[in-house]
């Protein structure tokens, strides 16, 4: 009769969090730079751009997706709102 014993060694790592601002305005016409709290391996923001930041132009619900050095990823959302004034008479 033939036993084996087999050895097996699970890592748990945690989902990247916390790595986009909150919430956010611009003003019209002008534009701001989104970026990410911390460095990771990969980068995809809603804009199509793949670097650590963002420049964003327009209000709007944006998200960035990130992979870090353990191959976990997550997408989290920010929204950026416009600031409208109004003229004082």
């Amino acid at each position: 009769n033939n036993s084996f014993t087999y050895t097996i060694n699970i890592e748990s790592f945690i989902s990247p969090t916390n790595f986009i601002i909150h919430d956010t305005s611009i003003c019209i016409n002008q534009s701001i730079t989104l970026e990410s709290n911390s460095s990771f391996t990969n980068y995809l923001w809603s804009t199509g751009d793949i670097t650590r930041s963002a420049l964003i132009k327009f209000p709007g619900t944006y998200s960035l997706q990130v992979k870090d050095t353990n191959g976990c990823s997550s997408k989290e959302f920010i929204d950026v709102k416009s600031i409208v004034f109004q003229k004082l008479v």
